[in-house]
Order: structure tokens, then sequence, then C-alpha cells
């Protein structure tokens, strides 16, 4: 199985087992016969990039930078709110979830 464009990590599970975490650069996994069952049942869980969830906080303005003795100082002036802070809210989201094409290809075992 082959999963094609994947934002940014796939964890694969087969009938309630978990058969694979993919992180690329490639998002295929070899599913075994004696993995399958009469019937089957195919989860794939992506996760996003944290990238995109720290820009959702922010543009919502939701408290999440929660440190002991920092609070995360920019290092770039495009990134720094009016309280001199870190901030993603001028960031666009980037690409997520499973963009495919996904494939089944038959294997011969033998």
């Amino acid at each position: 199985m082959d999963l094609g464009d994947v934002k940014e990590s796939a964890t694969v599970i087969l009938n309630g087992k978990k058969i694979a975490t993919l992180i690329g650069p490639s998002y295929a996994v070899t599913i075994t016969p004696n993995l399958l069952k009469p019937v089957n049942e195919l989860q794939v869980i992506v996760t996003n990039g944290m990238a995109n969830r720290i820009i959702d906080l922010d543009k919502r303005g939701v408290e999440w930078k929660k440190f002991y003795n920092i609070n995360m100082p920019s290092r770039l002036a495009e990134n720094r709110g009016a309280d001199g802070l870190f901030t993603a809210v001028k960031w666009q989201p980037r690409p997520s979830g499973l963009l495919g094409p996904v494939t089944l290809t038959p294997l011969k075992f033998e």
C-alpha cells in the first residue's frame, strides 16, 4: 500500500494492530498475508505538523506559551508580536493531511 503524498506522518492500523508509522520520504508499507482476515478494517491516522497547530492557536488568541523562566522571544523581527514575543499569527498554514493518491498493489507471496 502506498499512501502517496502525506503531510506529515501516518500510522497504519490493520484489524486493530499497528503495523507501521510512516514519516517519509516514502509512505509505503507491505501488508503481508498473515495479517489479513476474511474481513479487514484498515485505518490510516495522519498527524499534521505542529506549525499549523501553533498558527491556529496564535490566530485564535489561545495562550499556549506557558513556560517557567522564558516566554519564547523571537529570533526574527517578523515573528515578533507587540509584546516582543514569538507569534505565528502572520504565518500561512502548510499543506496537511493525506494528499494521496493512495494505491494498493497486489504482491505474490510464495
